[in-house]
C-alpha cells in the first residue's frame, strides 16, 4: 500500500533535525541532498554558497509555467513570505531559505508549511477556480495543466461547482479500464448529459467514454471521502468549540480574581486612610482635652475640681476633702499664718464659712 501524504516526510524530518540541532546549539552541519516525489516533482536541500547556518529548499516541477498561469507565485509569496527567495536556484522553479541563527521559539508551522510546498504549488489553480465558483462565474476559460507526460488536468468552475477532469492516456490494454467492469452507479448531479464537460473538447469517442467512467467513479469517491471529511471536521470543530468554552471560562474566572483582588486592595486602603484620619481626629481631641485639664485645678484628695484654694498647687472640692488632708499637709503647706486667725484649725474654715454665708444670703434673696 502506498500512504499518499500532502506533506513530504522527508523534508519533515530533515527540517525538524536541523532546527532541533540549531535550537540546542550543536555545530551546524552541511546538507546536499536531492530527492523526487510523485508526479515527477524533484526537490533540493542544500546550504547556498557552502554557508552552514542556512538552508535552501528548491522544486522542480515541469508544468510550473502553467500554474504561474493562475497566480502561484502570488500564492506562495503570500504563504512563505520572506522565506521565498526573488530568484530560484538554477534548474528550480521554487526556492525557500532558511537562516538558522534567526529561528522562532515555534519552528513546527515552518516545517510544515515547507513540507507543503508541492501542495501548495497546485493550490492556486485550485483556488482561483473556487473563486469563480462562489462568485458565480462562469464562461472562464477551463485550466490544462500537463502535469505528466500522457496525464492532463482540466479544471473548469460552473455555478454550482468545479469539475476536475483527470486525462489518461493507456499504453495498453491492460492498464485502460473496461466498461464492464465498472458496475458503478452515476453520481451526477443535475439533469445533463454524461458528456456535458466534455463540449467543445476534441478527443475521441473512446477517450470520452473513458473519461466519463472515470468521473462517475471519482465522484462517487469524493461523496464517500466528503461525507469522511465533514464527519472529521464536525469532531474538530466540537473540539475547538469545547476547547474555546474552557478558555474563556479561564479568562472570566482569571479576570473576576484580578477584580475581586484589586476591589481588596482599594477597600484596604480606603479603610486605611478611615483610620488615619479617625486617629487624627482622636488626637486632637486628646490634646485640647488635655490642654483645658491643664487650665484648672483638681482635688488634691479625689481628683474632682477643685474650688478651694489652700496653697501652692494644693486644693480642694470641699471642705471634708480640706480638713480629712490637713493633718499631712499642714506639715507642708506654704500659706501664710496670718490667713488662719493664730494658726488655730484647718486653713479652709474661713473659706467654707464663707461658702456657706453666700449660700444661706442666695436663699434668702
Amino acid at each position: 500500500m502506498i500512504i499518499l501524504e500532502q506533506n513530504n516526510r522527508i523534508i519533515i524530518e530533515l527540517l525538524e533535525q536541523k532546527f532541533a540541532n540549531a535550537k540546542e546549539g550543536a555545530k551546524p552541519e552541511s546538507v546536499n541532498v536531492t530527492f523526487a516525489d510523485f508526479d515527477g516533482v524533484l526537490y533540493k536541500m542544500s546550504n547556498p554558497d557552502g554557508v552552514k547556518t542556512r538552508i535552501i529548499l528548491s522544486i522542480a516541477l515541469k508544468f510550473y509555467a502553467e500554474l504561474q498561469q493562475h497566480g502561484a507565485d502570488d500564492l506562495l509569496r503570500r504563504i512563505y513570505g520572506g522565506h521565498m527567495r526573488a530568484t530560484p536556484e538554477s534548474g528550480f522553479n521554487v526556492t525557500l531559505e532558511y537562516d538558522l541563527s534567526a529561528l522562532p521559539d515555534n519552528t513546527s508551522e515552518l516545517v510544515q508549511k515547507a513540507s507543503a510546498l508541492k501542495r501548495n504549488c497546485f493550490a492556486s489553480v485550485f483556488e482561483k477556480y473556487f473563486e469563480f465558483q462562489e462568485a458565480g462565474k462562469e464562461g472562464h476559460k477551463r485550466a490544462v495543466i500537463n502535469y505528466q507526460e500522457d496525464e492532463t488536468m482540466y479544471i473548469e468552475a460552473k455555478a454550482d461547482r468545479v469539475t476536475v477532469i483527470f486525462s489518461t492516456v493507456f499504453k495498453d490494454q491492460q492498464g485502460a479500464p473496461q466498461q464492464a467492469d465498472m458496475n458503478l452507479s452515476p453520481a451526477e448531479l443535475g439533469h445533463h448529459d454524461g458528456n456535458y464537460h466534455l463540449d467543445g473538447v476534441h478527443v475521441s469517442e473512446g477517450m470520452k467514454r473513458m473519461i466519463i467512467d472515470l468521473q462517475r467513479h471519482w465522484l462517487n469517491e469524493y461523496h464517500t471521502s466528503r461525507e469522511k471529511c465533514l464527519v472529521e471536521l464536525t469532531e474538530k470543530l466540537h473540539q475547538e468549540f469545547m476547547q474555546d468554552q474552557q478558555k474563556i471560562r479561564a479568562d472570566l474566572l482569571q479576570q473576576f480574581k484580578e477584580e475581586l483582588e484589586q476591589t481588596r486592595i482599594d477597600l484596604d486602603n480606603k479603610h486605611r486612610e478611615n483610620l488615619k484620619m479617625e486617629s487624627a481626629k482622636l488626637i486632637e481631641k486628646h490634646k485640647r482635652e488635655l490642654l483645658a485639664a491643664k487650665k484648672k485645678q483638681w482635688c488634691w484628695s479625689c481628683e474632682n475640681e477643685a474650688i478651694y484654694h489652700c496653697c501652692w498647687n494644693t486644693a480642694y472640692c470641699s471642705v471634708e476633702c480640706q480638713q480629712g488632708h490637713w493633718q499631712t499637709h499642714r506639715k507642708f503647706c506654704r500659706r501664710k499664718k496670718g490667713n488662719n486667725a493664730g494658726g488655730q484649725g484647718a486653713p479652709g474654715a474661713n473659706a467654707a464659712q464663707q461658702a456657706i454665708a453666700q449660700q444661706a444670703a442666695q436663699q434668702q434673696q
